[in-house]
């Protein structure tokens, strides 16, 4: 396994951890057990493309909508993964594995991480205008609010429902 190929499946854990809850985190930093076999989605990166998760993803991508919105190939590429792990246990080769990871990642992505995301990301542009402009010497209440949780929902609820996107 090369460099760059351990590097992209851990790109793809970490926007994984950060997709998650913050109680899926907890029990993914301490390596519990119990999300393993709840099916959450926090595995380990080796256990993640056996038959077994990937199995689940497929029924939670129906259950959720996501398998409508891939692609016709994605669906095909995840169709034929799904029976090589079932053959083989899990997969083995790292280039199936990279493809099957954003698949899945398009797969189990909700509306409500969909608007964590794009909240995140007005939120981080807006507040570095206003640390351009100082506003932390006159009002430093307003840069808690990037962070408050809610207030990057009320975000991404506005940036998801603009009608110029």
């Amino acid at each position: 396994m090369g460099w760059k190929t351990r590097g992209l499946i851990a790109d793809l854990t970490v926007q994984r951890v950060l997709l998650m809850s913050e109680r899926e985190q907890m029990f993914f930093r301490q390596g519990n057990i119990a999300t393993v076999a709840r099916g959450s989605g926090s595995m380990l990166p080796s256990d993640m493309f056996n038959h077994r998760y990937l199995q689940s993803a497929y029924r939670k991508g129906f259950r959720n909508g996501g398998w409508r919105r891939l692609s016709l190939e994605d669906k095909g590429l995840f169709r034929c993964a799904l029976w090589v792990a079932e053959v083989r246990g899990r997969l083995a080769n790292m280039r199936l594995m990279v493809q099957v990871a954003g698949i899945l990642m398009k797969l189990l992505a909700t509306f409500k991480a969909q608007i964590t995301r794009v909240g995140r990301a007005t939120a981080e542009r807006i507040m570095a205008s206003l640390q351009k402009s100082g506003v932390e010497k006159y009002a430093p209440q307003v840069l808690e609010w990037f962070k408050d949780r809610k207030f990057i929902t009320y975000l991404g609820v506005l940036a998801t429902n603009d009608p110029r996107m």
